[in-house]
């Protein structure tokens, strides 16, 4: 599912404005056309966002606008559990139904409800947000060159809170500032920026990863730690794996997990919290 693929690159975007949406007929039981709704909530979000968009075929994927797939007219709201509700308006620039924040503020432990209307036809789905953030966040990043080949050796630690399922997904980010924007390059690649806390529940977790672009002395670097949802978790590292084994004729697609309820209605709505850390590198 190609919009999966483009996810959160979550993160590192988990708040992602991609809306190329596909879906492959064969994995979805031959449903012919599917109305796909993304939205994922945390305390760190300054615009709460949802994608609503329409699937099509892999085969029509590479000629299609992404901006026709968006469905603009669809009323969308957010419900709290003290039932108090928000309507989200659909932003032209972004292509993803938007609210600031501040309007209806995302809380630790809380549990949220999304209702899209789509031509009469009802999607409902709710998530529940993470306790607890990953904390005490520490990095190393070693050169490796062995004349043949150049890369980094990159490690994570954070301290993981007990008493808790915990499911982490791990990103750097290079910042760019120019006096005209600001530019985000993600670095970290592999499989190995997923993990849990199983049978390391209180501990101290270590992510070890690659970093193959060329770095430079006083580049800024952004660490991320998102604690989310097992199903956004379970979802990501899938859509990972389908895209690292791509044309590899041992390896069996695997079918993305779905919580949007209603007719044709597939998508992830989940929560996460998010952890972020500035470091600038030196050699």
């Amino acid at each position: 599912m190609k919009y999966i693929y483009h996810l959160i690159v979550i993160i590192l975007v988990l708040t992602t404005s991609n809306c190329e949406t596909t879906a492959d007929a064969n994995d979805l039981l031959d449903t012919s056309q599917l109305i796909v709704i993304n939205g994922y909530l945390a305390p760190q979000d300054d615009i709460i966002k949802i994608q609503v968009s329409k699937s099509q075929s892999r085969a029509k994927a590479s000629s299609s606008d992404p901006e026709k797939l968006v469905i603009t007219n669809a009323v969308v709201s957010l419900k709290n559990e003290t039932q108090t509700e928000i309507f989200l308006n659909y932003n032209t620039a972004t292509l993803n139904y938007e609210v600031n924040a501040n309007l209806f503020p995302i809380e630790a432990g809380k549990q949220y409800y999304l209702n899209v209307i789509v031509n009469d036809n009802v999607y409902t789905s709710n998530c529940k947000i993470p306790v607890n953030k990953a904390t005490n966040i520490n990095e190393t990043i070693a050169v490796i060159n062995d004349d043949y080949l150049f890369w980094y050796d990159f490690n994570l630690d954070f301290d993981d809170p007990e008493n808790h399922d915990n499911f982490y997904i791990a990103g750097v980010k290079r910042i760019t500032t120019t006096t005209a924007e600001t530019e985000e390059q993600s670095l970290l690649e592999d499989i190995d920026k997923f993990t849990t806390d199983f049978n390391k529940d209180g501990l101290t977790i270590s992510i070890k990863s690659t970093i193959y672009e060329k770095l430079e002395n006083g580049d800024s670097l952004r660490l991320q730690v998102a604690n989310t949802e097992k199903i956004l978790y379970t979802a990501l590292r899938s859509s990972f794996l389908n895209t690292y084994n791509e044309g590899n004729p041992f390896s069996d697609p695997i079918i993305l997990p779905n919580n949007i309820e209603g007719e044709n209605g597939y998508g992830i709505f989940a929560g996460y919290q998010l952890t972020e850390k500035e470091v600038i590198y030196n050699e």
